[in-house]
């Protein structure tokens, strides 16, 4: 096919349907009208002599034609937009950039609403994309600068990204107030004793947080549950008499919002250090080197 004979900026609108699944939907994203934005799929499709989308009901099907253009499509738009953002001039309180950040399920919850009042007092348009699950496809996304921020608990090897330390946590253990066989301390035979509420990420594999506690201080826990919601969790432990270990920030919030009490995890293995990560071609981007700055500079709730 020669280069000439496409019209490049048809290929927004093919991201823009692989992303959203809906023309209506691609079309506002774009600012097209409807119509406009049928029109350019028809032209699509003629340039690429295939349907590339079929419409289900639950929307706008990739054929395995655009599955096989989606990436290299992607990536090449990625790559423009990096190139031209060089050149903007960025004013977040005139901003409309939606930011894809990776976060685990434990920092979510207590980061995002700090993110959003942020956010809100630049009284902009800018957005939140939050991807919770950790998932393969997500991470080759970070490589690829197609995800802006990504959260760990250990700092990456990858020669093309960098990371930051932003914050340390301790771990807590939480259990109902109405507990029999504690009192105002959690001792390691106490936590080895009972049984345990442990999370799981939707995917079933193991959390980020339990990878770290295996590495520091392996510990066989009598589990009872293993629910793959971290909202479940305290709902769980307030009808048993099971315990759950988490983030000290996610336990203080779960104990502010039900009947139950927080403890010191019963062994001393440091704080848990969490580490943002990024890919060394956004920092050309002047979006993101601004949220850059606003995370290395957040401070968590007491």
């Amino acid at each position: 096919m020669n280069l000439r004979s496409v019209d490049l900026n048809l290929l927004t609108l093919f991201d823009a349907l692989l992303e959203e699944r809906q023309l209506s939907r691609a079309a506002d994203k774009l600012g097209m009208s409807q119509s406009a934005a049928s029109n350019a799929l028809a032209r699509l499709r003629l340039t690429f002599k295939d349907d590339l989308f079929i419409r289900t009901r639950e929307g706008m099907e990739p054929t395995p034609k655009a599955q096989q253009l989606a990436q290299p499509v992607r990536d090449g738009l990625a790559s423009i937009r990096l190139a031209l953002a060089e050149e903007d001039s960025f004013d977040p309180a005139s901003s409309s950039r939606c930011f894809r950040l990776i976060l685990n399920d434990f920092i979510e919850p207590v980061l995002l609403p700090k993110l959003l009042a942020m956010l809100q007092a630049e009284g902009s348009q800018m957005t939140l994309q939050s991807f919770t699950n950790q998932r393969k496809e997500n991470l080759e996304q970070l490589r690829k600068a197609q995800m802006d921020f990504y959260f760990d608990l250990k700092p990456s090897d990858d020669p093309q990204l960098e990371c930051h330390k932003v914050f340390e946590e301790n771990l807590s253990v939480i259990a109902r107030k109405q507990h029999p066989r504690l009192a105002n301390n959690l001792t390691l035979d106490d936590y080895l004793n009972e049984q345990h509420i442990i999370f799981t990420r939707h995917d079933g594999q193991t959390t980020m947080l339990d990878l770290a506690l295996e590495a520091k201080q392996p510990l066989v826990r009598k589990m009872l549950a293993q629910p793959s919601h971290l909202s479940l969790v305290p709902e769980l432990v307030m009808q048993s008499d099971a315990l759950a270990t988490m983030p000290t920030q996610t336990a203080k919030r779960f104990c502010r919002a039900y009947d139950l009490q927080r403890f010191d995890f019963p062994i001393d293995i440091g704080a848990l250090p969490l580490y943002l990560i990024w890919h060394k071609a956004l920092n050309r981007d002047q979006a993101h080197r601004w949220l850059k700055e606003k995370l290395m500079n957040i401070t968590l709730p007491s």
